[in-house]
């Protein structure tokens, strides 16, 4: 069985490598514990946990601009607004940083955006994205990656009123059926790119097939 030893270990050792190895070798650890508890309970809450804490210390032995990660974590469908047929929000999870947005509406700032298209946002300066959450003023730029149950797309054909209430079935309100997202932000700008999307994106997958959401 992998213990958190077995984890903070690895997370040292990958000082020794290059940037994109010391990821490869975070997705591998997290591959590990994640699959682990799989077997044992499935419980996402445990994985994204364990995740978080992976994804901080991974990205702070990482040079310069990874190291100025100031959040890291995740944000997960709120099940409740699904069950009752409301337009959907994702609810705070796990995380490292600084106290964050307990509720964030999909279609609103780079996490909803995210979950509302079901495609990973790199948003290079914050102060640029429209409609931008500024839960953090220290923020300068974000990395956003849906995490999508089998990789499907369900389609809710949904009309909604002012208020936010389903008033009837209509056809042109598409929304993915993205579970959680993986949300990473960094102190500068730039702060990432094309190699954070990648092992993300396979953490996401990851993510996706060993947790019961």
């Amino acid at each position: 069985m992998l213990d958190s030893e077995s984890i903070n270990h690895a997370v040292t050792c990958t000082n020794k490598s290059s940037r994109s190895g010391k990821l490869d070798t975070q997705l591998h650890t997290a591959c590990a514990f994640v699959r682990q508890n799989h077997i044992l309970t499935g419980y996402s809450y445990s994985n994204t946990s364990n995740a978080a804490s992976l994804l901080w210390h991974a990205l702070h032995a990482l040079p310069s601009p990874s190291n100025h990660t100031n959040w890291a974590g995740f944000y997960v469908l709120d099940p409740s607004r699904a069950a009752a047929g409301k337009k959907p929000q994702l609810i705070l999870g796990p995380f490292q940083g600084k106290v964050a947005c307990q509720i964030i509406a999909f279609g609103r700032g780079v996490c909803g955006v995210a979950a509302q298209t079901a495609e990973t946002q790199i948003v290079p300066d914050v102060d640029l994205f429209p409609g931008h959450i500024a839960c953090d003023g220290a923020s300068k730029s974000e990395i956003v990656v849906p995490i999508v149950v089998d990789g499907k797309v369900r389609i809710l054909e949904l009309a909604l009123g002012t208020d936010g209430e389903v008033v009837r079935q209509a056809d042109h309100l598409f929304y993915f059926q993205v579970v959680a997202i993986i949300d990473i932000d960094c102190a500068v700008a730039d702060g990432f790119d094309e190699t954070d999307k990648h092992y993300l994106e396979e953490l996401a997958k990851l993510m996706a097939e060993t947790c019961d959401w």
